[in-house]
This record gives C-alpha cells, structure tokens and sequence, in this order.
C-alpha cells in the first residue's frame, strides 16, 4: 500500500527512483490554505511543508504522519519539539540549497556595490548623467567581508568572496579548526570585533532566540558609516526599524536583503530608500534547485522508509 505524501504547496517534481510507486501524492494547483492543509493532512504520512506551519493543532490533525520535511534549510515554521513528543520525524533540504543562495548573496552585494539597479533605473527613464564619478559605487575588491554563520551556505559564500579578491573573516558558534581555516583562506573574529571592522556583513545564521534581532541598534552603530549589509538568512535577525533608521541617517552605506521581518510585507523604509537592494525570499528559486529539494526531501521519507537514519534529520 502507497504512503501518503502531502505536499501543501506546487513544487517542480523530479525523477527519482521509484518514489511514484511507493507514495500517493497530494498536492494543490497553487497552494493549499491553512483548512485545506488540516484537513488533507488527517491521512498523510509525510507531509513537505512549503512554507507551512507544522504545529500542535497540525500534529493532532494528522495521526498516522511519520515524518515532515522543511522544504528549504531553515525550519524555523516547524515546531520541533512537539513532533519530537508526537514521534515525527523532521529533515530539512540544506544541500540542495547551497550554492543558490550564496549566488543570491554575492548577486545582492554586487548589486549594492556598483548601485546597478539604480543605476539601471536611470539608464531605462532617461534620468542618467554620463560622465566621471556620476554613477560610481563601491570595489569590492581587497575590501573586508565578514560571515556571520560559516556553515553550509556561510562557505559557499566566503569562498566565492575570495575569489573576488575579498578578505573574509568569520563569526562562529563553534570556531573552524585552524586547518579547516587555512584550507577556506578566512580568520575568526568575535562578534562584536567582526560587525565593528568590516566593509561588508554577509549573515547565514539559523534564526533562533539568540539569534533573534541579531543586528539592531547597537550593532548597526558600530558598524562603518560605508559597510554593506546582506542578509540571505532570516529576516528576523535583523531588526528592521533599527535598520531603516540607520540607512536613513546614514549611519551604513546600504543593505542587499532577501528576507524580511514581517514577510510578505516589506518596510516602507526599506523599499523607499535609495540604498537598498531588495528581492523577494528568492534565494533558492531556480528550477534545477527546486528539483533538487524535492529528491533531498524524498532521500530522506525513503530512509525512514528503508529503516534506515535520513541523513539530513533534525
């Protein structure tokens, strides 16, 4: 008998293995609201959850479900400890979404660097000066790059950063080992020393509750009046009032931003502001990666399958 597999929102499938003849698959048009979720979920056994919440009240909807997957590498919608009391497995897809995101990243800070939206606006509206200095930004070449968060994403990032010339340093729950240093070309910093010093923060922190508002106030008025902020990871690391008074009072030189504190709405500030550059939560939507999520998301529901660990479990 086919095991049930709820996905709650359309995704690109992939071919892989012979997953259509062990799982029964649900899934919308478009995207199944919060009733709809509950009520298809009562008979799922795996669930990839799409920007969904997967909950108490989720959890009692769905009985029979064996594992759920966060269809991205944060997980952050997913209450963990109440699928861990329920017996629910819970993976993540952070392979797939490595190296999308870090070319989101560095896409952003060039785009920053030599203000080519700006800039492009201009040419297109006819409002562009030609000449020396008129429409010039910022090298980044032999600048300071500091990485907030140096895993999977983190080090894709730092070393496509050195690769342009840059010096990167780091920030780190748990320090590199001096040989795993020297192999990236990147130097340790704490925290407070890292936002104080560079030309560039680049954040790929998980969001959690010490990582929560990770950049306010203080942290942005201590970093350059010129430094150029990115952030790929979670919109609430970054406190967004505090940033759009910064950017306004001129305190940091701009922001590159992918993810928002109260996604889908975006401040007024931010999208107003001559020193932003913003997309939205795009850092993984390319068809090749979704297609990638999608089998490392069906790795894992076939491990549990085969009796065996999924490798990518939370």
């Amino acid at each position: 008998m086919k095991k049930k597999l709820l996905i709650t929102r359309n995704i690109p499938v992939c071919d892989y293995r012979n997953w259509q003849g062990i799982f029964e698959v649900d899934m919308p048009m478009e995207r199944y609201s919060r009733e709809e979720y509950l009520e298809r979920a009562v008979n799922a056994h795996y669930i990839i959850a799409c920007q969904q919440k997967v909950d108490r009240e989720l959890l009692a909807a769905a009985p029979g479900l064996i594992a759920v997957n966060s269809y991205g590498v944060g997980y952050d919608a997913i209450d963990v400890a109440s699928c861990e009391e329920a017996g629910v497995s819970v993976t993540n897809t952070p392979t797939a979404v490595t190296e999308a995101t870090a070319e989101l990243a560095m896409g952003l800070l060039l785009a920053l660097a030599r203000r080519i939206p700006n800039i492009d606006r201009k040419m297109r509206n006819g409002s562009i000066t030609w000449g020396i200095l008129k429409n010039s930004g910022t090298s980044l070449y032999g600048k300071k790059v500091g990485v907030v968060g140096l895993g999977r994403i983190g080090k894709a990032f730092a070393i496509r950063a050195r690769a342009m010339g840059m010096q990167v340093w780091y920030h780190n729950r748990t320090r590199l080992s001096p040989e795993e240093e020297h192999l990236l070309q990147v130097s340790y910093l704490p925290l407070e020393d890292l936002f104080r010093n560079m030309d560039v923060i680049s954040l790929h922190t998980p969001l959690s509750k010490s990582s929560y508002h990770l950049v306010d106030e203080t942290v942005l008025g201590s970093m350059k009046q010129s430094a150029l902020l990115i952030n790929t990871a979670r919109g609430k690391v970054v406190d967004e009032q505090a940033l759009v008074e910064a950017l306004e009072s001129g305190r940091i030189g701009g922001a590159g931003l992918d993810v928002f504190e109260h996604e889908p709405k975006v401040h007024p500030g931010l999208i107003g502001s001559e020193h932003t550059v913003l997309m939205p939560h795009v850092g993984v939507d390319t068809l090749e990666v979704f297609q990638n999520m999608f089998c490392e998301a069906l790795d894992g529901f076939m491990a549990i399958e085969e009796g065996r660990r999924p490798v990518n479990i939370i």
